[in-house]
């Protein structure tokens, strides 16, 4: 009498199915530690297929791709894989213009720096000499017509003149200082304005700030940093 054993596998053409659980792509940033956000492998017939997954370099960057498979006893074979996006280090910060892309990420910052209206020089003047950019210091004196005469800097564009509030409630100007309608010293000293020196501090910002006239003048650029994979 033979006796012989048959193993009757049963009749299965059905590959196992691989779910993965987690990000996918996954993304990091070079020379970090990789974790495996984890997967589950299911048989119809098979409780416990032969499982395997590749690995990657995370040293470089780029883009990696992970590979599972799993096989049945019937030997069906299934596949999965996961992408990795490796990133590099974000570059310094830099005025030089980079423009994003799917493979190249790209970070902004605007900065300012500001300037002040300030004196940039004076000099001495008088009645028949008085040459003001904007503003003099002094005043005049006595009256016109009855009225007492007021100084303004800022007469005739540039240039310093006396003038007098008529009864009519708007000024008279055009009455020069050479005229000299009662103004023994119109002013003493001259002032020259102009925006002074940029403070030299760049501070972060969201939107470059508009010029304060006769005030606050900003200068502002974008800094850019950048990545790739």
């Amino acid at each position: 009498t033979t006796t012989r054993t048959v193993t009757v596998k049963p009749y299965d053409i059905i590959a196992p199915t691989i779910t993965l659980s987690g990000a996918n792509p996954y993304e990091m940033t070079v020379g970090g530690t990789y974790s495996e956000p984890g997967y589950t492998v299911t048989d119809n017939v098979d409780p416990n297929p032969t499982k395997s997954v590749t690995t990657i370099t995370t040293s470089t960057y780029g883009t990696k791709t992970i590979t599972y498979t799993a096989t049945d006893v019937a030997g069906n074979t299934a596949t999965a894989t996961r992408t990795v996006y490796v990133w590099s280090n974000w570059s310094s910060w830099s005025t030089t213009v980079t423009t994003a892309t799917s493979t190249h990420q790209v970070n902004t910052q605007m900065q300012y720096q500001y300037r002040d209206w300030v004196v940039t020089s004076s000099y001495s003047c008088n009645c028949y000499s008085c040459n003001c950019s904007y503003w003099c210091s002094g005043g005049c004196a006595g009256t016109y017509n009855g009225h007492s005469l007021s100084f303004d800097g800022r007469l005739n564009g540039s240039s310093c003149g006396c003038e007098y509030w008529n009864p009519a409630g708007w000024w008279y100007t055009g009455y020069s200082m050479s005229a000299n309608y009662g103004c023994s010293t119109c002013c003493s000293t001259c002032y020259n304005y102009g925006w002074g020196a940029w403070n030299g501090t760049w501070t972060n910002t969201t939107s470059c700030p508009a010029q304060v006239a006769g005030s606050r003048d900003y200068t502002c650029q974008t800094l850019y940093q950048y990545r790739d994979r």
